[in-house]
């Protein structure tokens, strides 16, 4: 909790996304060896003298719940351009791990379901999915609309929305294929993403629609809110998803943490056990 509040207010301090970015990617890459380290030290206690304490079994289920969220800071960090999706999850990380202090404080016999099935992961494979779509609205709205309004922008805008709404036939497609297992995305699509992309093709494919003559705001304004709606539902969607996340650590024990894992302790690749301390940018 303290770190993701030290990564918070370096975000509130900072105007250089580029820095934020490579502070959080190198720090966080730095603490998750240390649990790492941390982990194998333990698991090798265990090994050799057959039993751990109380506090080590909790470290190792903690390290294991975490892990999975924390790597997605980092690949988020990579991956994109400025820092507003990393200060969300920043943010949604500070209540949950928040959340789950006081239940260990509050419960420290944490029960737990071994016959808890896995589902399909339709928030997280839905979130894969909405970033695809913004990446080509932001790209229609950059290179078409922002720009002159012209007849070659306007086509270009129309062969885009073309474009997303074959991407949406296919991922609708494939949801049914799948025999609908992840409803509430297929019903976003319907009714909130294609509604929206037909509202704005009609608008720039209408006879008496003068591109031209419309201003910068006029331009952009469906599709922007399009966009709008494609966000919010991917912040949702981080939340959920990392909610889900933190919830298995009341309810699931990976097989490396028990002697039910035939092929002993599985750890994720190894971080350079020499890596240096992270210096905060100036």
């Amino acid at each position: 909790i303290a770190k993701m509040n030290d990564y918070a207010n370096f975000f509130g301090n900072s105007e250089d996304d580029e820095a934020k970015r490579d502070f959080l990617r190198e720090d966080m890459m730095k603490y998750i060896n240390d649990n790492n380290a941390e982990t194998r030290e333990i698991l090798i206690k265990k090994a050799i003298e057959g039993d751990i304490d109380s506090c080590e079994e909790e470290k190792l289920e903690i390290f294991g719940a975490i892990k999975q969220p924390f790597w997605m800071l980092v690949k988020t960090s990579i991956q994109v351009e400025g820092s507003r999706e990393l200060e969300i999850m920043v943010g949604t990380l500070i209540e949950l791990l928040d959340q789950q202090l006081k239940n260990y404080c509050d419960n420290m016999e944490t029960q737990r379901n071994d016959n808890q099935e896995e589902g399909p992961k339709c928030d997280w494979n839905e979130y894969e999915q909405t970033k695809e779509y913004l990446i080509k609205v932001d790209e229609i709205i950059q290179e078409s609309l922002f720009k002159d309004a012209n007849d070659k922008a306007k086509l270009d805008a129309v062969l885009g929305f073309v474009e997303i709404q074959t991407m949406l036939d296919k991922r609708v497609k494939k949801l049914f294929e799948d025999q609908l297992v992840c409803p509430q995305e297929a019903s976003m699509i319907k009714k909130q993403y294609m509604v929206k992309l037909n509202k704005c093709m009609a608008q720039f494919m209408n006879k008496n629609t003068q591109f031209s003559k419309m201003n910068r705001i006029q331009r952009i304004s469906c599709t922007k809110e399009m966009r709008n709606t494609m966000e919010e539902r991917v912040n949702k969607l981080l939340q959920l998803e990392l909610d889900d996340t933190f919830k298995q650590l009341d309810t699931e024990i990976p097989d490396f943490l028990t002697e039910a894992g035939e092929d002993g302790p599985i750890t994720d690749i190894d971080l350079p056990a020499d890596q240096q301390g992270v210096t905060r940018p100036g």
